[in-house]
């Protein structure tokens, strides 16, 4: 019945972003409580720092297997009973593919420009001000986005 594996997939939607707010508050909450406003006492870059390495190291592997072997985990249905995919599973395998030295380290500029500065400029909001400034302001970049959009021309 695919309204009953619809269902189970919204689910476990909703139960995923659920969990991932639940995780961002708690980062929030934390960032700003445990880290003082003197830089002096602590190093914002070391703490996201350590983050990173946490996160590079995990993840690793994976970036490694689809950088250079063009495999997606989770593309195919191996180790499956009967080689019947699960009903909320999808085949992503056909829009992975090996990536060129170029494009990777293009990806790496664009995380280190984008995605480092803009938590380095939120993490200080949140110790500077307050969890709820910075997210409110966190939010505010959506309906921002959209009226920028609207004024280029873009929308």
């Amino acid at each position: 019945d695919d309204g009953g594996a619809m269902a189970g997939g919204l689910i476990l939607g909703d139960l995923a972003g659920l969990i991932s707010a639940m995780g961002y508050g708690t980062y929030t909450v934390l960032i700003r409580s445990l880290c003082p406003r003197d830089e002096d006492k602590y190093s914002m870059q070391l703490l996201l720092g350590y983050i990173g390495v946490i996160n590079g190291i995990g993840l690793l592997p994976i970036a490694l297997k689809v950088a250079f072997w063009g495999d997606c985990p989770g593309g195919d249905n191996d180790g499956v009973p009967g080689g019947e995919p699960h009903p909320l599973a999808f085949d992503i395998s056909s829009s992975c593919e090996k990536i060129s030295a170029l494009v990777l380290m293009y990806l790496i500029g664009k995380a280190l420009a984008d995605n480092v500065l803009s938590d380095y400029l939120w993490a200080r909001a949140v110790v500077l001000t307050s969890a709820t400034v910075a997210t409110v302001g966190l939010g505010l970049t959506i309906p921002l986005a959209f009226a920028s959009d609207w004024l280029l021309g873009r929308a």
